[in-house]
């Protein structure tokens, strides 16, 4: 019988570990009998072949409308019939033509019900009588700290503690509707504990030995330091306008600089939540982590602080600002950060164009006003 293992997210728990470990094993796996089949071409990088199948099922699967965030960037102004027919009869057919198949694409967790009908649709047309669909949960403070970090890419604001409630149970419930689908539900633990969890799946699932030789590579953990998280925002408030979420080159450098100097010059703290966040998040959500663990059988970690602390009454959730939602970062890092950052920023600067004919951009900008303003509210800490 064919067999097929669809890892489905969720988003924030290695995902893109997993996918970018599934990738570079693709050859190796295929002398195996297991195949990754190919993505999408990634039409910014034009020359780089997706790790992920979330474009190509979003093309063959869904209408263009309702498709995620990076399919509309890559392909939003191309004639999607005309690439599900070349693309998509391309994917479609490496599947068809193999007995052992692995997909990962973590917006498939968001799918509706009627989208998810659509996949499974595809998997018995291409012979998958039962797949094996897993997904990777991760308890909610930690995935709060996460999507925080993820928000201040596009913009200053961050969401409220109090709105941040899970459906974890609903949308495995989704997968779960049709017969002969199999789940497995696993709790989040760390990067390479993912990567390696989901190789031990391949071997049990697909009667094989090559799981193993998954690697989770170094410095995919793409989070930044609470220091980092501060000087993020503060950049994102000078040049936002309110409402605005975009992600820019200028962001992405930034972040860059802030990644490229954690450990080496500048010893950062990883960010963490305070006890109000905590307690807020654990409380809104603990009803869905006992029903997770009663439906699923899986236990995420769930630890609100011995006593309680409120937020501070005058907190504007709608206006909050990183200090407001986290408890461990240093000022005395925080300067140090500046520093590094500021010599980072300039030698970019020096290396991209002639300073007497380059054109003052944001982060230069920036640079030269940032040590003030961040280091007095360094001080009122």
């Amino acid at each position: 019988m064919k067999k097929l293992i669809v890892h489905i997210g969720s988003p924030k728990t290695g995902t893109t570990a997993i996918q970018n470990a599934l990738a570079n094993a693709r050859e190796t796996l295929k002398s195996s009998g297991v195949v990754y089949p190919r993505g999408l071409i990634n039409r910014i990088s034009r020359n780089e072949i997706l790790d992920n199948h979330n474009e190509i099922l979003d093309v063959i699967i869904r209408d263009p409308k309702n498709w995620g965030r990076s399919s509309r960037l890559l392909y939003g102004d191309v004639d999607s019939e005309r690439l599900k027919k070349t693309e998509g009869s391309r994917f479609l057919n490496e599947l068809k033509g193999a007995e052992r198949v692995v997909l990962s694409a973590e917006l498939l967790f968001g799918y509706r019900p009627d989208d998810i009908g659509k996949f499974f649709d595809l998997c018995r047309e291409c012979g998958f009588q039962q797949p094996l669909v897993v997904a990777f949960l991760r308890e909610p403070v930690g995935l709060y700290v996460s999507m925080a970090q993820q928000v201040l890419r596009g913009s200053a604001a961050l969401p409220p503690p109090s709105g941040f409630r899970m459906n974890y149970c609903g949308s495995l419930g989704k997968w779960t509707k049709r017969e002969n689908t199999q789940l497995e539900a696993v709790a989040y633990d760390s990067v390479t504990d993912v990567v390696n969890h989901f190789g031990q799946l391949i071997n049990e699932h697909m009667d094989t030995q090559v799981g193993g030789k998954l690697k989770s590579l170094p410095n995919m953990n793409k989070s930044i330091s609470a220091e980092a998280m501060i000087l993020l925002q503060d950049y994102q408030k000078r040049f936002r306008a309110k409402g605005e979420n975009r992600v820019t080159h200028e962001v992405n450098e930034l972040v860059e600089v802030f990644r490229s100097l954690n450990n080496s010059s500048v010893k950062q703290s990883k960010p963490q939540a305070k006890p109000w966040v905590t307690a807020k998040i654990n409380e809104i959500n603990r009803d869905e982590i006992e029903a997770l663990s009663a439906k699923f059988e899986v236990t995420l970690p769930y630890s609100p602080p011995a006593t309680a602390e409120a937020a501070p009454v005058a907190l504007d959730e709608s206006a909050l600002d990183v200090r407001d939602i986290l408890c461990e970062w240093s000022p005395k890092t925080l300067n140090n950060l500046i520093v590094h950052s500021l010599h980072e920023l300039a030698s970019n600067a020096g290396t991209k164009a002639d300073s007497n004919s380059r054109k003052e951009d944001n982060l230069s900008t920036w640079a030269r006003n940032v040590i003030a303003k961040v280091l007095r509210k360094s001080d009122a800490s």
